[in-house]
């Protein structure tokens, strides 16, 4: 019985042929946006230090600016990611849908035996969403 899961996942992932990169690069940008987030808090902890400290406050301004800035990078690089996140989704349900139309077509009337037509459209749009 495990040797079905691993078939579904090679399945699966032979339908990503084409847009893997996109994948990657959406899985990317996540993972910078979740290293601007870390490093925004360690900067943070380096100004509040910098300021118990005693430090110029002077010196203590590029940390602050960069406890600033950091968020809307981090900002950034969700957005990105979830436009490529979007567009490669998209983008694979314009594949899918004539592959699955194509296939209940070959399979023919006989083989839905006594569904409607609405459900199995129905629940083969659903299954591309």
């Amino acid at each position: 019985m495990t040797a079905a899961p691993a078939s579904i996942a090679r399945r699966l992932f032979s339908q990503t042929e084409g847009a893997r990169g996109r994948i990657a690069l959406a899985g990317g940008f996540g993972l910078l946006a979740s290293a601007a987030g870390a490093l925004r808090l360690s900067v943070q902890g380096v100004a509040i230090a910098s300021l118990f400290t005693g430090e110029p406050f002077s010196d203590v301004v590029p940390w602050l600016l960069a406890v600033v800035a950091l968020p809307l990078l981090r900002l950034t690089f969700i957005t990105l990611q979830q436009l490529v996140g979007h567009g490669t989704a998209a983008i694979m349900k314009v594949r899918l849908r004539p592959r699955i139309h194509a296939h209940l077509l070959d399979l023919g009337p006989g083989s839905l035996g006594a569904r409607r037509t609405r459900d199995v459209l129905v629940a083969a749009v659903e299954a591309v969403e």
